[in-house]
């Protein structure tokens, strides 16, 4: 039996709120350079070909440290986190607001998830949603350290 606690991040995007549980088991050091990454702001821009998704980039030390994938998948349902290390320092994190793929340019492409939305769902998908008509929103991204 496990006795790791459940760690939480809380996402803001235009100032819809949800919190993410971390997928701490599927991706353990994905997770963490994760959690170690926050807090994090920037831009989310609507994903081109992915679908129902949205994406920002970071440089966090942590995450670029990542240089692999874990439990790698390609589909993204609905409220998951996922991220993709690059080859240039950069981290690439999607969320999932519908139906949705992880796809670049030239076809399919591998993302480790790492969180899964909890609280907060409705306000949220639709602040994602409407970056596929409005343009980049802000995000920001931070601990939870209080327990649930």
């Amino acid at each position: 039996m496990s006795t790791q606690q459940t760690r939480f991040i809380e996402v803001d995007v235009s100032g819809a709120v949800a919190q993410f549980r971390l997928l701490d088991r599927i991706a353990p050091t994905t997770s963490a350079a994760l959690y170690e990454s926050l807090p994090f702001e920037g831009d989310l821009t609507h994903a081109r070909w992915a679908g129902s998704a949205c994406w920002t980039k970071t440089s966090a030390a942590a995450l670029a440290a990542i240089d692999g994938l874990e439990n790698p998948v390609t589909s993204l349902y609905r409220g998951t986190l996922a991220i993709r290390p690059t080859d240039s320092g950069r981290t690439e994190l999607f969320i999932s607001y519908g139906q949705a793929e992880s796809r670049h340019e030239v076809g399919r492409t591998y993302v480790t998830p790492v969180a899964q939305i909890e609280t907060g769902a409705e306000g949220f998908f639709a602040a994602l949603a409407e970056t596929w008509k409005g343009g980049s929103s802000p995000i920001k991204i931070r601990q939870v350290e209080e327990e649930r």
